[in-house]
């Protein structure tokens, strides 16, 4: 390699006769080689012609190839990042295991770079359940997927994940999670569509509420890049523009300051609201029903303990999240009523004009009848009076 690195070329040909690819000829992968050519390449890296490598996986694996390229990997992998996965990294050259043959590759593959969150994931009920054999049992690819892999903080789908295995969550919470003497099947969906399943599942977790900033139109993230741009700075310099006051922490105004500064640009936005965890590591942290949140009270009254935390959030150009501090109180301003209009939490999230607007109607509604009745009580006598003068009776 360019750099002085090296790498070895001898290969195995049992290793690749015993691989999922241990049928295919050397030239249906590395095609541009043939009895008649053998061009010579120059790389600067390893991981330069690891990257290059994986091109050829694409060849065959197109349904693989267009999900990861939504993935945050692929996101790393387009803004230069060097430690970005590719599938040579995950799936090895040669030596290309099937899944169905070791179901721990979806976790070895990531622990090459996710080591950090082993020790979390082991410590949960999925964890132990998979040290007892239950072959069964989640891995990494399992929630997060294997080629389209999201950051959690910015998907909209957060319950995805664990519903492929338990498929009937969702009738389970519904016993329990309704409005009585009300129970509908939307009171589990509304909350699954907002609140990750770990934040209720995950012990010792703690939870916040993140608004990831979307473009209305396309239903996508707003990158970092593109805010910065438009406040005419750079990403380095993005939460000074924001936070106008310089206290460290966005405010309601402020919030809609950013809403109403990329409307004039034609940018069309809103906030979409979500809880989740803090970090990764809680979010492993899975425990079993006996553990789980079920009092109301931590979300649904005023002041309430999962609410205290608030963060916006805006994709990097590498896929992951930036996150800025906000203040809770950009959940109960009348300033938040069009930037995060897909998010309410009932209880816990009281905009006063909302109040003042449903005291006057509720007096509104109530003055109809009583002022109906009384004013029929006052005319009555009026009323008898002409009724006798057309012979009728008193």
């Amino acid at each position: 390699m360019k750099n002085g690195e090296s790498i070895s070329v001898t290969v195995d040909g049992s290793v690749i006769a015993n691989s999922a690819h241990g049928k295919l000829q050397c030239t249906e992968c590395h095609s541009e080689f043939s009895k008649t050519q053998h061009p010579i390449r120059s790389f600067g890296s390893r991981r330069a012609y690891s990257i290059a490598a994986a091109e050829l996986c694409w060849k065959c694996h197109k349904e693989a190839d267009k999900l990861y390229e939504t993935s945050v990997h692929f996101d790393m992998l387009k803004s230069g990042s060097l430690k970005a996965p590719a599938c040579t990294d995950c799936h090895g050259y040669h030596s290309i295991d099937s899944v169905k043959k070791d179901r721990n590759l979806g976790i070895t593959s990531c622990n090459k770079c996710h080591s950090n969150m082993d020790s979390s994931y082991e410590a949960s009920i999925h964890g132990q359940a998979r040290q007892k054999g239950n072959e069964k049992a989640p891995g990494c690819s399992s929630c997060h997927n294997a080629h389209n892999v999201e950051s959690t903080t910015l998907t909209a789908n957060l319950k995805d994940g664990c519903l492929k295995c338990h498929k009937d969550a969702g009738k389970l919470h519904n016993k329990w999670l309704s409005n009585p003497p009300i129970a509908l099947p939307s009171f589990a969906k509304a909350h699954f569509d907002v609140v990750s399943c770990a934040t209720c599942h995950a012990k010792s977790a703690g939870p916040a509420i993140y608004l990831s900033l979307y473009d209305r139109r396309t239903g996508k993230p707003l990158s970092e890049e593109e805010v910065a741009n438009s406040l005419g700075t750079d990403t380095a310099g993005l939460m000074a523009k924001i936070d106008e006051n310089a206290d460290g922490r966005i405010e309601a105004r402020e919030m809609w300051d950013l809403f109403a500064h990329l409307f004039k640009k034609g940018i069309t936005t809103i906030f979409i609201g979500k809880m989740d965890v803090r970090n990764a590591t809680e979010a492993h942290m899975i425990g079993g029903k006996a553990d789980a949140v079920k009092d109301c009270e931590m979300c649904h009254r005023p002041g309430a303990k999962f609410f205290q935390d608030v963060f916006i959030v805006v994709k990097k150009s590498d896929g992951k999240a930036a996150t800025f501090k906000a203040d809770k109180e950009v959940l109960t301003s009348v300033y938040s009523i069009l930037p995060v209009s897909k998010f309410y939490a009932i209880g816990s999230m009281s905009i006063t004009l909302f109040d003042i607007l449903f005291v006057v109607a509720l007096i509104g509604g109530l003055a109809v009848p009583i002022g109906h009745i009384t004013l029929r009580i006052i005319t009555s006598p009026l009323r008898s009076l002409r009724r006798m003068g057309k012979g009728g009776k008193k």
